[in-house]
């Protein structure tokens, strides 16, 4: 495109609010992603956190075509998961949350549905529009190793995806097996306290490091309305070649 075309192009848009982007793996996180499990050889998707399915429908609509098993606690979400996850197979769905220990929980309910959580919200949440709790509801819960043990193949290609609301941490040191076996993580990073507990990036980034990962991919994904700064990152990271 000629630059002084382009230019006029991304002025016009942008004062009405929108913008024009090339289509390519450095615009696009999500074309990005894929181009990451390609690379990876990926056939195996751990969806922790899913909500209503957004993940895996992303991950379908960017070309996986490989197994996909979700897990999401609460009951009103996981009705819609299970849906559908049902038109687009192989994709499994168990109604679990994941913590250090099994047995049960409490899930904060949040009226955006996305921020329930098992923790309690510290008051930075104030700046996440919808966050607030609605309720309560008990859940199952297990460790990140029995989910692994029980569904997982131990052959699998595999990737972890943690959208947990805080209990990011809780959720790592219940799986060193399964993260042992595991090719990529994708996990939420906040730069501020959003729960109360809740580890902030760079001690889930050393902790992460140490358990030989290394950061490949990163997202904004909450933002202050205000200030406009960054909360919240979502961070793909992939296993550390041997001898690295």
């Amino acid at each position: 495109m000629i630059p002084l075309l382009e230019n006029l192009i991304h002025r016009t848009l942008q004062g009405i609010g929108l913008d024009l982007k090339r289509y390519n793996t450095a615009n696009d996180p999500h074309l990005r992603r894929q181009t990451i499990l390609e690379h990876h050889a990926i056939d195996f998707a751990l969806d922790v956190g899913a909500n209503r399915g957004q993940y895996g429908q992303r991950l379908r609509e960017n070309g996986y075509r490989r197994r996909i098993l979700s897990l999401e606690p609460s009951s009103e979400s996981f009705a819609e998961l299970q849906r559908i996850a049902g038109s687009s197979p192989p994709w499994d769905c168990l109604p679990l949350a994941l913590d250090r220990r099994s047995g049960s929980g409490v899930l904060h309910l949040a009226s955006n549905s996305v921020s329930s959580s098992l923790l309690e919200m510290s008051p930075a949440m104030e700046a996440v529009p919808g966050a607030r709790y609605i309720g309560q509801e008990s859940v199952e819960v297990q460790t990140l190793d029995q989910v692994g043990e029980a569904h997982i193949p131990r052959s699998a290609a595999l990737l972890v995806k943690l959208d947990v609301q805080g209990s990011e941490q809780a959720v790592l040191d219940s799986g060193p097996k399964l993260l042992d076996r595991t090719r990529l993580i994708e996990i939420e990073l906040a730069w501020s306290q959003l729960y109360v507990g809740q580890a902030k990036a760079l001690e889930l980034l050393n902790q992460l490091s140490s358990m030989g990962f290394d950061l490949v991919s990163t997202t904004p994904n909450t933002l202050h309305p205000q200030s406009g700064e960054v909360l919240e990152y979502d961070a793909l990271l992939a296993r550390r070649p041997k001898g690295e």
